[in-house]
């Protein structure tokens, strides 16, 4: 990563976006106003950096659609040419970027069409993978400011009430303590209502 933000101008701002998804939430730009417009722009954030980062790290998805049976080289212009190729088709902002290095791509993924492209992508990029990072993604941020001296850290009661009154109140969306009064964290069930509500999966 440091090498690709060193000498590559490409792979610089990947790179730097990758190191940015990595920061603690609490070294972030604030999550925005509060409401539901304010859930609906949290979550948009979240489904938007799930998205890049699926396109963007050395993993089981990559590997398959680079043909790679090990770390996928030139990850960053792979990168640029998958966002490129079908990050309108899934969802993903991205303006159409010219690469000078195409020679470093991977044959097979050139190769591929867009049907066979994005049927590899959704065959990883599951609704339940998807809710899965965003419950992940919530969980840290419920609790924030963890440290030794305090562990569990504190409560974000305005954080947890934005998301809770975008989700109307329902039941079963967030793990309670044993006396049903203290919340744990946002369930399964609680992120993919989340991602209905908002629009990013229909409930079938």
């Amino acid at each position: 990563m440091s090498a690709s933000i060193q000498y590559c101008k490409k792979g610089k701002s990947e790179g730097i976006a990758l190191a940015y998804n990595t920061l603690d939430p609490k070294f972030r730009y604030d999550r925005g106003q509060a409401g539901a417009e304010g859930a609906r722009d949290y979550l948009a954030k979240v489904v938007q950096e799930e998205l890049s980062n699926a396109l963007s790290a050395d993993n089981p998805m990559m590997r398959e659609l680079a043909g790679s049976s090990g770390p996928v080289d030139q990850l960053a212009h792979q990168t640029i040419y998958l966002k490129n190729f079908i990050g309108r088709l899934i969802g993903l902002s991205h303006s159409l970027e010219f690469d000078p290095y195409t020679g470093q791509l991977s044959n097979q993924l050139v190769h591929r069409d867009l049907q066979d492209t994005s049927q590899i992508f959704y065959k990883h990029m599951t609704p339940k993978a998807l809710a899965a990072a965003l419950q992940n993604q919530v969980n840290r941020e419920l609790y924030k400011d963890k440290s030794v001296e305090n562990p569990a850290g504190n409560f974000d009661s305005a954080f947890f009430g934005k998301l809770n009154a975008f989700l109307e109140g329902a039941l079963g969306n967030w793990d309670m303590d044993e006396d049903e009064v203290n919340v744990e964290g946002l369930t399964e069930k609680g992120a993919l209502d989340l991602l209905v509500r908002a629009g990013y999966l229909t409930q079938a």
